[in-house]
């Protein structure tokens, strides 16, 4: 853009997190930043709030964000939105947005927990189940679901083919 028009300043917008594709895409900002802001006066912010949001699409974009390879910013704000507009109810929602991070980073995740594909289902269903009584219904839909129990099934297989060659 700069060489294109010099005496100008620009804004650039977006979210790595809303990749199209699974594994294409920026992860980061890292490499663009390099990239566009290569000056000492360039300057770079993350908005860490978003004004815009419902709490539906901020619950589906989560979602996402625990499933692939890159950071996500806390659910806590979302969690705080959702109690004052009385569509999330707790009285601990850092404690709440903590207990929801743990569980599908480490419990559900079928890399950092390697578990046969039932286990990943049964507790995708227990994970959904137990944010029902806050008011979070189906964090977990049955695409996400889906996919985590299909990897848990690939991880399966691979762990097999490799005690196949020893």
């Amino acid at each position: 853009l700069h060489f294109c028009i010099e005496a100008c300043t620009y804004t650039v917008m977006g979210d790595v997190s809303q990749n199209i594709h699974f594994g294409f895409g920026l992860n980061d900002w890292e490499d663009l930043r390099r990239l566009l802001l290569p000056d000492k006066m360039d300057s770079f912010g993350i908005l860490k709030k978003s004004y815009r949001n419902t709490v539906e699409i901020s619950d589906f974009a989560i979602n996402i964000l625990h499933h692939g390879q890159f950071s996500s910013y806390p659910v806590e704000p979302i969690i705080r939105q959702g109690v004052a507009d009385g569509s999330i109810r707790t009285d601990h929602p850092k404690e709440l947005a903590e207990a929801m991070i743990l569980l599908s980073d480490i419990w559900i995740n079928p890399v950092v927990q390697p578990s046969p594909p039932e286990e990943i289902q049964a507790r995708c269903d227990v994970y959904n189940r137990l944010f029902i009584q806050f008011g979070i219904s189906d964090l977990l839909d049955g695409e996400i679901v889906e996919n985590l129990v299909r990897y848990a099934e690939m991880s399966r297989h691979a762990s097999w083919d490799r005690e196949g060659d020893t």
